[in-house]
């Protein structure tokens, strides 16, 4: 973990209780070399954000516990990095995970995927308990635009479902 990241998504839960999370998601991912305690308020400065407020929030821990929950859920799932893409199918109430992707990838390692995984699913669909529709899961832990970009390549593909779990508070 970036020796700055608890900090960080401290940082953009504050934000969030002022309606502005992916607005500091946002600030934070492109200044990620800019992530020390004095500059998150220059972050929150620069999105306009009430920054008496914000510093507030930032430290007193106001949002500690429920980040360590989401660092310890993410840990648990198998994420080491950002971003992590679970790509896996889906039926009307769960979800079977069947590849892991970590680390920025280009779209054509998701079609390739997602392509292999539907082709060999085809011809599994009769031997487990999934009802494979051909309805499958892209879900993400973070990185909100490379999931819209990608969302935007596949559109035209009504077999792809995306399902994105932001740690928004």
């Amino acid at each position: 973990m970036h020796p700055q990241a608890f900090k960080a998504a401290e940082a953009a839960a504050c934000a969030g209780d002022q309606g502005k999370f992916w607005q500091m998601h946002d600030q934070l991912f492109s200044n990620q070399q800019a992530l020390n305690i004095n500059t998150l308020s220059l972050h929150a400065q620069a999105i306009g954000l009430n920054t008496a407020a914000f510093q507030q929030c930032l430290f007193s821990g106001k949002h500690e516990g429920k980040v360590r929950e989401n660092f310890s859920v993410g840990s648990d799932a198998g994420v080491s990095g950002t971003p992590t893409f679970f790509i896996g199918a889906t039926n009307s109430n769960s979800v079977k995970v069947l590849k892991v992707l970590s680390g920025a990838q280009p779209y054509s390692v998701f079609k390739t995927v997602i392509e292999n995984l539907m082709a060999s699913q085809r011809n599994e669909r009769t031997k487990n308990s999934y009802e494979w529709r051909e309805n499958y899961l892209l879900a993400r832990l973070q990185r909100r635009p490379m999931l819209r970009t990608l969302r935007n390549q596949l559109a035209d593909d009504a077999s792809i479902h995306f399902v994105g779990r932001n740690l928004k508070p």
